[in-house]
């Protein structure tokens, strides 16, 4: 019998993950309230429900369970762990648990438990005032960054270099979020990490490192595969990783991290039980290393073997994505000079655009980004040459 994944989300950079869940023999229903998104065309199966909507999701888990074989159910966001780990635990599907999701999402409760294990994690607190801020703040000394306790995106995190901006940044992290937590500047390689825990063994996928804006806003610009950090540190980081998702109760299926490479060795800043978002997992890893965290996961959902299709440290080439952003704000109505873009030597691709209309407020996180570019190159600064040269052709045209 056949084996059913649900799948959460059907837009355009879920594309190459549907199609893996195919090739893997899996029969893929998608979830998504846009009855226009792309992953409906190539998906068997499309419901309606929004992916954060737990009891929908897991009545639908059952009625496929109750009439035939349930796989599991993927998300490669945030918003949707609730929803996998729920169908998990009724169904009796891997992934992750209700218990480790919830605290994997609640950065002020993880940080406690990767602490009390002694697992390096940058110093912090929480606060309830902008007082609270600013007296943590000079008594562990600036810079900091301050940020919501359970948000995402980078929405609402903020550098304070000193206190003349502390009571705006506690305000717009509050407006994200009902907590607000404050951590000092960690310096080093920001890496984003993706493992696979299948059966109970943690199997190594991919790290890249992410680059961000200027200070004070704290987006992600740009990125690249591989990490650029040497065996013994990479598996450094891969350990402290493992360390710290069992710590949280992770040991059934994706994981991802954010961590920082000091001259001191890596700091955790975040782990949560998914891989990192489409646009490296489904993207560039595949151009770097010919191979996808997913599709390994989606294997062994289908009860296949899956070690060769798990990323491994062999890189064809650099890989990367760039974000493309507007030079301010408003309505977005067009983006010029994509052909001239796509003409630039070692552009593969440009995607996730969003639709005319999309309404920019302010250029400060990831709900400001319009789309991204893809390439690759044989170093690192040719790869960032290409980007950028590419990025240069671009022109967002954006309306009021």
């Amino acid at each position: 019998m056949t084996r059913t994944l649900i799948y959460i989300g059907a837009g355009a950079l879920q594309l190459p993950a549907i199609s893996w869940a195919k090739e893997q023999g899996l029969k893929v229903i998608v979830t998504d309230v846009n009855p226009h998104a792309p992953g409906i065309a190539i998906a068997d199966g499309h419901e309606a429900v929004a992916g954060d909507d737990v009891n929908a999701i897991t009545a639908l888990a059952c009625a496929i369970a109750g009439t035939g074989e349930l796989a599991g159910c993927y998300c490669g966001s945030d918003f949707g762990l609730p929803s996998v780990a729920a169908v998990g635990r009724v169904c009796g599907v891997p992934g992750p648990s209700p218990e480790s999701v919830a605290l994997a999402l609640d950065k002020n409760a993880a940080r406690r438990v990767l602490g009390a294990h002694g697992l390096p994690i940058p110093p912090g607190a929480s606060v309830d005032t902008p007082a609270e801020l600013d007296a943590w703040a000079r008594a562990e000394g600036y810079p900091v960054i301050v940020k919501p306790v359970d948000s995402s995106g980078s929405r609402g995190v903020r550098t304070l270099a000193g206190p003349a901006d502390g009571n705006a940044a506690f305000a717009e992290a509050r407006r994200h979020s009902s907590g607000v937590l404050v951590e000092k500047v960690v310096v080093g390689e920001h890496i984003d990490v993706n493992g696979l825990f299948a059966d109970g063994a943690f199997h190594p996928c991919g790290q890249l490192v992410r680059y961000f804006s200027p200070p004070p806003h704290n987006y992600p610009v740009w990125g690249c595969e591989p990490s650029g950090l040497d065996t013994e540190t990479e598996a450094r980081v891969y350990a402290v990783v493992e360390r710290g998702a069992r710590a949280l109760g992770i040991d059934a299926g994706p994981v991802k991290a954010d961590v920082v490479v000091t001259a001191e060795g890596p700091v955790i800043l975040e782990i949560s039980p998914r891989f990192h978002g489409d646009v490296s997992t489904s993207f560039v890893t595949p151009l770097a290393t010919g191979r996808a965290a997913p599709a390994a996961w989606f294997a062994h959902l289908a009860g296949k073997p899956f070690e060769d299709l798990l990323p491994s440290d062999r890189h064809a080439a650099f890989a990367g994505w760039m974000g493309v952003f507007p030079d301010r704000p408003g309505a977005f109505e067009d983006l010029e000079g994509m052909d001239e873009a796509l003409a630039v030597p070692g552009i593969r691709k440009i995607s996730g655009l969003k639709k005319k209309g999309y309404r920019i407020d302010a250029v400060s996180d990831n709900l400001a980004l319009l789309g991204f570019l893809w390439g690759v190159g044989e170093t690192r600064e040719d790869l960032r040459e290409t980007l950028q040269k590419a990025r240069r052709t671009l022109r967002t045209r954006m309306g009021a």
